[in-house]
């Protein structure tokens, strides 16, 4: 069924002030908005028109982002035509503000009147088969895998963090591995050169007078010296580097060890915290995802962690708006209506109405904590009989 909700357009304010449910959200032209002119504006449009100056109606709705979802202008008898809510306008689900202005155009266009009236989306409006749990899951949820997506990159970047200095280390323990068997060959090459040296040498002298041959033993040095003249000093030498190469391979080593463990130690760090803001970000998570839904008489309500509370319901009454408000006003008093006893102060309650005709609206007076205060339909014209009307009621506040 279409949903109708009917304003009161004046030289200087719209009735009704309050925000208003303008239907589900992702709707198209399910909800239809009537702008009458109240009995002074009108008297002011007929005037301008009997003169023959252009009267035309421009209208704009504005989400809470800022965007113009919506315009359209209006010209002729077509002024106060019904404006129907669009996809486009209710698929954000954010509260739209829609800006009726009236211009008179002559030589030079004037803004008339203004008028603002705000609406709010929800995605399971009592009664029309939607579940209001849906959206805050949902929210909740993309939440939920947006934290699951951070973390991982975190600790794809850890791991990144970890194999670049896996292998830096990997890389150092080769260039020591190379080093010590270069050492080893050069130091096994000058026990080779020791060995042929102490076991004796054959010098073999060619030349016209010589016809013979001579076998000589070389001494060879057994440690060091600064001062000798004996030219044979591989074995002391040989010496001398392997003590040198084992005391640069123990200081390697020894570096080597303790970059190691440094290495270890900055990565188990970077493990650890990066563990503790995975916990918490899982916790948050849980959390926020830990919503308590129930039914209280004809209330449906959700307690969020946060202590935020939502309670929504709707009734069916009878009414017969009889008694005058004003000049071009009737209306019947419902009563107030009790909320649930959960309520830790006095919440906000958005109502609305609903009938088979569009001929009624509805207001309230002075919301309480445990009810809604007394609750009024009004109606532009009397009615002798009882009618009947669907309130639809959203309220909201904290349980803590």
């Amino acid at each position: 069924m279409e949903k109708i909700i009917n304003y009161t357009i004046g030289l200087h304010t719209a009735f009704p002030e309050e925000c208003i449910c303008g239907g589900v959200q992702g709707e198209h032209r399910a909800t239809a908005l009537y702008f009458s002119p109240d009995a002074e504006l009108a008297e002011v449009i007929e005037a301008h028109r009997a003169q023959g100056t252009p009267v035309w109606l421009q209208i704009d709705a504005v989400s809470l982002s800022g965007e113009l979802a919506e315009t359209e202008k209006r010209e002729g008898d077509n002024l106060f035509a019904p404006f129907y809510l669009t996809s486009k306008i209710t698929s954000s689900g954010l509260d739209c503000i829609i800006v009726v202005r009236i211009f008179v155009g002559g030589e030079k266009n004037w803004e008339l009147c203004k008028a603002q009236m705000q609406l709010y989306f929800t995605p399971s409006p009592i009664g029309l088969g939607f579940s209001i749990e849906n959206k805050g899951k949902n929210d909740i949820s993309k939440k939920a895998e947006e934290i699951m997506l951070e973390l991982t990159e975190k600790a794809e970047e850890i791991e990144q963090t970890l194999n670049a200095k896996v292998d830096a280390v990997r890389a150092s323990s080769q260039s020591v591995a190379r080093h010590l068997n270069q050492v080893k060959e050069i130091a096994d090459e000058n026990q080779k050169t020791i060995l042929e040296f102490s076991e004796g040498t054959t010098v073999v002298f060619t030349g016209k007078r010589v016809n013979g041959s001579s076998k000589i033993t070389l001494a060879v040095d057994e440690e060091l010296s600064e001062i000798s003249e004996n030219p044979v000093q591989n074995k002391a030498i040989t010496l001398g580097i392997k003590s040198a190469v084992e005391n640069k391979a123990q200081e390697i080593t020894n570096e080597l060890t303790e970059k190691i463990n440094s290495g270890i130690a900055e990565l188990s760090a970077e493990i650890g915290e990066a563990e503790q803001n995975f916990t918490a970000e899982l916790n948050s998570v849980r959390q926020d995802l830990t919503v308590e839904t129930g039914v209280s008489g004809i209330w449906q309500y959700e307690k969020w962690p946060n202590g935020t509370l939502k309670c929504f319901a709707e009734k069916t009454v009878a009414v017969k708006p009889e008694t005058a408000w004003g000049d071009a006003h009737f209306y019947a008093a419902v009563g107030a209506i009790a909320f649930p006893d959960m309520f830790k102060d006095v919440p906000q309650l958005v109502l609305s109405v609903e009938d088979s005709g569009a001929n009624f609206l509805v207001t309230k007076r002075s919301t309480e904590k445990t009810n809604t205060g007394i609750i009024y339909v009004l109606a532009l014209q009397k009615f002798t009989e009882e009618q009947s009307v669907r309130i639809c009621m959203s309220a909201c506040g904290k349980w803590k």
